[in-house]
């Protein structure tokens, strides 16, 4: 037997009715392929339904108590005798030539499990409904979908029309029971860390019959609230992507809305009912009808959110788990301007001392960047208001006049070294006609270290990497990462680009050598900021314990981000032109 098609139906028989004889008529031996359907306790006649299609050999009925999707689909595999099982609901036309999709897919190694399209039929259901299924089932399918085998893919894999090698379902120890919604994505995300990859059928045509009313979806949203906080304690890497965590990426008062939606003692949800039911009755025009989603979509996210709350315990809580947002300071120098050199990389160490004083006093504590990976791929928790401390160049003075001060409160930072140039100067700078400085030494690194201090890398030569090519980007960001392991003893997940200057083919590369890196955009970081781009706000000598609130606030000054970003531009040029012309 080639395939077994796997259905769990929980009284749908009318549905099963116009769903499963086209399953049964396919173009593909009826000898190599058997359709299970899984009964989970239906009281509407179902399993006498299934009776009537007794001349169908390649049927088989199986009846048990209710039990939940997931364990009636695990019944199916357990009963399969196919090689090969595709899963499908139990509202799903199929064309012609589904299972003979499926059955003749390219499965090499371990990319062995296939999915194809699920089109909502638009003329059937509620149209609200129907709308809104169209609306996210067109967009994946469209566009999303075929572009999986480049980017991976992290769900679905037991839903409509996936399919795989039944021993690898089994292997993984086939659905989790305890998910009564998002039992899909679950398994999908198992199989992924097993190493298995997904490919794409276009061919392998399916129609979806909704038949659910808004208020089923609605109703359906509180369930998907609560396991997506359980699929994300589970996989912590799901919480970049979770909607919970998108809301701290959001303008303040959106954040409040959120909040205030979440928490209130009586949902806002049904208030919006008549104003939804009022655009969709006008869905003719289009901006009615997008009106009407956006309504849709804003009651589902409001039971949504109201059931995470519930489950996490309070809206504090949930934000602590999944809205941390982490400013990271850039420093240069600190210490004493030294002739000759650029003043704006310079904090004088008093400016310095009321910096950290005043990030003490409102409750900021720094972490190290293998902190924030953690927090992101493994759900660790952080404190409060997480700070990151970042000092690029690695120069001497600070260990006289900035370190010790971090030391003194109780802080950490990280020191980002230009691994060719430890224990000598700043060679980068010399065509800019900026004054050597003295940087760091490998015994000074490693008696820091063991104080505390993190050190990351920040290439080999200081080079602009994006005047390289890949193969010499590749030995600046390998060869400073191998040489500060070799001199600490211990890995080095992060690293600072050069300059801050980085190409989308830069950062990629710089992810097969580093957990994170850093760069020199604006802004404040949250659980879906790419760990290979996080932004930074400089610190200038010109800023004020005022200023410091804006900048831990929007990841910039605001009041300097204007002249600092002019600066930043001539700089940029200028140095990118002389250090062309020295290359020439």
């Amino acid at each position: 037997m080639q395939l077994s098609v796997i259905i769990a139906t929980f009284n749908r028989r009318e549905m099963l009715a116009r769903t499963l004889p086209p399953l049964l008529a396919q173009d593909f031996p009826s000898d190599e392929y058997e359709v299970i359907v899984v009964v989970d306790g239906s009281t509407d006649g179902t399993g006498d339904l299934l009776r009537g299609f007794a001349s169908h050999s390649n049927l088989r009925v199986i009846e048990q108590e209710n039990r939940g999707q997931a364990a009636a689909i695990n019944a199916g595999l357990r009963a399969a005798t196919g090689e090969m099982v595709l899963f499908l609901d139990d509202d799903i036309l199929s064309g012609p030539s589904l299972v003979a999709e499926h059955a003749h897919a390219v499965r090499n190694g371990h990319t062995c499990l296939a999915f194809g399209p699920v089109h909502v039929l638009p003329e059937e259901g509620d149209p609200l409904a129907v709308d809104w299924a169209r609306s996210f089932c067109d967009e994946f399918f469209e566009k999303k979908a075929p572009k999986q085998p480049e980017t991976g893919w992290s769900g679905c894999m037991a839903s409509a029309n996936s399919s795989a090698p039944r021993s690898v379902i089994l292997s993984v120890g086939g659905l989790d029971e305890s998910f009564s919604r998002g039992n899909d994505v679950e398994l999908g995300f198992r199989l992924l860390q097993a190493g298995f990859k997904f490919s794409y059928l276009p061919n392998a045509l399916t129609h979806q019959v909704f038949a659910k009313t808004p208020r089923d979806v609605i109703e359906d949203a509180r369930g998907e609230g609560i396991a997506e906080i359980r699929l994300c304690r589970k996989f912590p890497a799901m919480r970049a992507t979770s909607r919970f965590g998108a809301v701290s990426a959001k303008p303040w008062w959106k954040r409040a809305i959120a909040r205030v939606l979440a928490t209130a003692p009586v949902s806002a949800e049904p208030l919006l009912r008549p104003l939804t039911w009022g655009f969709s009755r006008l869905r003719m025009i289009p901006a009615c009808k997008k009106a009407a989603l956006r309504l849709f979509y804003t009651q589902q996210n409001i039971v949504g959110y109201r059931s995470a709350v519930k489950m996490t315990g309070s809206w504090q809580a949930l934000r602590k788990e999944f809205g941390a947002r982490l400013p990271i300071l850039m420093y240069h120098n600190i210490g004493p301007l030294r002739e000759g050199f650029d003043r704006y990389l310079t904090i004088s160490p008093a400016m310095f001392e009321s910096q950290l004083q005043w990030l003490s006093r409102h409750g900021y504590t720094p972490i190290r960047t293998s902190d924030w990976i953690a927090y992101q791929r493994e759900g660790r928790p952080l404190p409060d208001r997480p700070i990151l401390l970042t000092f690029d160049d690695a120069y001497s003075d600070i260990v006289e006049f900035g370190l010790p001060l971090l030391i003194k409160y109780g802080f950490t930072g990280t020191v980002f070294v230009v691994s060719d140039q430890i224990g000598g100067t700043n060679k980068w700078d010399l065509h800019l006609g900026l004054s050597e400085q003295p940087l760091m030494s490998e015994s000074q690194i490693r008696e820091w270290a063991a104080k505390g201090i993190e050190f990351g890398a920040h290439t080999k030569t200081h080079a602009d990497l994006t005047l390289l090519t890949p193969e010499q980007v590749a030995e600046e960001m390998q060869g400073s990462r191998e040489r500060l392991e070799d001199l600490l003893g211990v890995p080095v997940p992060s690293l600072a680009y050069s300059y801050g200057y980085y190409t989308a083919e830069v950062a990629e590369i710089a992810r097969r050598y580093f957990d994170l890196a850093l760069t020199c955009d604006y802004g404040v970081n949250y659980l879906g900021t790419d760990l290979i781009r996080l932004r930074r706000a400089e610190v200038v000598p010109i800023q004020t314990p005022g200023d410091m609130r804006s900048t831990v606030t929007f990841g910039f000054n605001l009041l300097f981000v204007g002249w600092d970003h002019l600066k930043g531009r001539v700089f940029k040029l200028g140095g990118r032109l002389l250090r062309t012309l020295h290359l020439k």
